[in-house]
């Protein structure tokens, strides 16, 4: 997974809004949050895709059909999906760590 993660395209090149992931800055930390709702969204977004994609078979239906659809689904969506599964539970650890240091240093600080 990780080392084929960095090869496939990132939307943030389409959608400026979007957070890319190969450009974080020093401030990256308190992008966190956003960063989680975005693959949120990301994954939903890839799942809706999957399941319009079996429409795909109402149009074109038999082997071809189920051959694009398949390939559509495998290529298309699936390897996104995972990825953000991979990177969220990862992203929520470190901002759950920030969060612990955060709260222990204003107790320090009192």
């Amino acid at each position: 997974m990780h080392e084929w993660q960095d090869k496939v395209p990132d939307m943030s090149k389409i959608v400026p809004k979007l957070i890319p992931a190969k450009k974080l800055g020093t401030d990256f930390r308190a992008q966190l949050p956003r960063m989680i709702e975005e693959t949120c969204v990301a994954e939903f977004t890839h799942f809706v895709l999957i399941l319009l994609g079996f429409y795909a078979l109402r149009l074109w239906p038999g082997a071809g059909g189920a051959v694009v659809t398949a390939i559509y689904i495998l290529f298309g969506n699936l390897p996104f999906l995972i990825i953000q599964r991979y990177n969220r539970p990862r992203l929520q650890k470190l901002l759950a760590a920030q969060q612990r240091r955060s709260r222990r240093n204003q107790e320090e600080q009192q």
